[in-house]
């Protein structure tokens, strides 16, 4: 476990620092349904968590408009699912991911994050910086309609729209990602 570090300025340990993550089921990677419960809305990535500055900024947009600016969010790794710090609201989110990625990389942990509102009312969880990752929310917002988010995630409408293979990109989109992998997806997140 990293050791108890300020982020952004910020002493990131609390009295109330949780004891285990629990939203994500272990050992269950996607496109098997790792939430211990469901979400409202799901989306997905496919850039590494730790090191993406617009996942991060789009991450942190879609939380503000729909659950407000009272987050704060707790932070995994997600390889031993340890608990690393928690980022409060006013926190620099995107300062806090780097600095927990860049410790967990100088331990030689080389996994993703679990990143799980304190609340419990959004999470993300990325197993490796190669794998795809999910962002889950209790929102019905229409998030991809908003540009910065839209550029960072995928939906599962635009999952059935590569299965359609309608264009050379869906074609390739589906070779890349795998029909198995797409339609396991769309079928555990519908």
């Amino acid at each position: 476990m990293l050791p108890r570090k300020v982020i952004a300025g910020k002493d990131t340990t609390l009295n109330t620092m949780p004891k285990q993550l629990e939203t994500v089921l272990l050992g269950v990677e996607l496109p098997c349904d790792v939430f211990n419960r469901r979400f409202k809305q799901y989306l997905f990535f496919d850039t590494d968590i730790c090191t993406s500055k617009p996942l991060a900024v789009a991450i942190r947009q879609a939380t503000t408009i729909c659950l407000g600016s009272d987050a704060d969010m707790d932070v995994f790794a997600s390889s031993s699912r340890s608990f690393l710090a928690r980022l409060t609201r006013d926190a620099d989110w995107t300062l806090g991911i780097f600095a927990l990625g860049n410790a967990m990389l100088d331990e030689g942990d080389v996994y993703g994050l679990a990143l799980v509102d304190s609340q419990n009312r959004w999470a993300a969880y990325q197993a490796s910086p190669v794998d795809v990752g999910i962002f889950a929310i209790d929102s019905s917002q229409q998030l991809m309609s908003i540009e910065d988010i839209k550029d960072c995630f995928f939906s599962l409408g635009d999952v059935r729209g590569w299965l359609s293979r309608r264009t050379q990109r869906d074609r390739e989109l589906v070779d890349s990602f795998g029909e198995g992998f797409l339609t396991m997806l769309q079928a555990n997140y519908s």
